[in-house]
């Protein structure tokens, strides 16, 4: 979805990235800000596992995109950092869960 244009039913505050704070099992959608902190200059790699749509974005640039409608599946990306605080997003949406 454009997570730009919905509105949230609720916010909060959470220590990691994960699904705790979801209302229901599936037909929603998380956003994640926050920052981290590269300890020196170099290359990170970044890694999303996702049932349905994640996006990971480090400042304005997208690092991850396992977005899309699908199983549970693994993507990844690189960026080159300075040291410092960087500001994060991860979006992530449910479509409809895999019952086995």
């Amino acid at each position: 979805p454009d997570f730009d244009a919905l509105e949230a039913k609720a916010s909060g505050v959470s220590e990691k990235v994960g699904l705790d704070m979801r209302g229901r099992d599936e037909y929603f959608a998380l956003r994640f800000k926050g920052f981290i902190n590269a300890p020196g200059d170099g290359l990170y790699r970044f890694h999303l596992e996702s049932d349905d749509g994640s996006r990971l974005y480090i400042g304005d640039r997208l690092v991850v995109d396992n977005d899309g409608a699908h199983a549970p599946a693994e993507a990844s990306g690189t960026i080159s950092l300075t040291p410092g605080r960087h500001s994060i997003q991860v979006d992530y949406f449910e479509a409809q869960a895999v019952l086995t």
